[in-house]
């Protein structure tokens, strides 16, 4: 009798181990979800830079040392990266932005914008293989004025016009990168109409 009572209890306890581990596969798929929406969100009520307003050109400094422009033209669309060496949630973006590059580098420009000093910008994209051109502010004070930029990390979509025609704050979700590339005659058209 004990033995089928050990025997039930057992399995009882298995069946609530089950039941309890697909309840918690459940709550991870909505949470991601969630936060998803969220990031979502917090990109349509980005701070400084809105969508439609055009991006101002920066004086920059390149990693060789050399004076960068960064400005957008007429013709080509542009992804902007905005990052500090010192951020977590920015290195932990790192792989999203590579696969960005890696599937947009014939189509757009990139140029990857850290807020912190030229020589901490340098090891840190040595260090992390940054494959896209890393340039630092020349005035760090006209940046934060001009781009607005309220947090890091932040991706910013331009188009032809030079105007954003999107601004994502935080980490990017999974998916963010085909659906934004897949995107593209769209950001065209909405390039055109602003």
């Amino acid at each position: 009798m004990k033995s089928k009572t050990s025997q039930l209890t057992t399995l009882a306890l298995y069946s609530l181990l089950l039941a309890l581990t697909i309840v918690v596969a459940l709550l991870a798929r909505e949470n991601r979800h969630l936060k998803d929406q969220l990031y979502s969100l917090s990109a349509s009520a980005a701070g400084g830079l809105k969508v439609g307003h055009p991006l101002p050109q920066l004086e920059t400094k390149a990693l060789d040392g050399e004076d960068y422009l960064v400005r957008f033209g007429p013709q080509s669309d542009s992804w902007v990266l905005v990052f500090s060496t010192t951020c977590k949630a920015c290195t932990d973006n790192l792989e999203s932005w590579k696969d960005l590059f890696r599937q947009g580098r014939d189509r757009y420009e990139f140029v990857a914008i850290s807020i912190d000093p030229l020589e901490q910008t340098r090891t840190y994209a040595r260090e992390n293989n940054l494959p896209f051109r890393v340039v630092t502010p020349k005035e760090p004070s006209f940046f934060d004025q001009m781009y607005g930029v309220e947090g890091v990390p932040l991706t910013i979509r331009v188009g032809p016009n030079g105007r954003v025609l999107e601004s994502y704050p935080g980490i990017l979700p999974m998916g963010y990168v085909s659906q934004a590339l897949a995107s593209v005659t769209g950001g065209a058209d909405l390039a055109e109409a602003l």
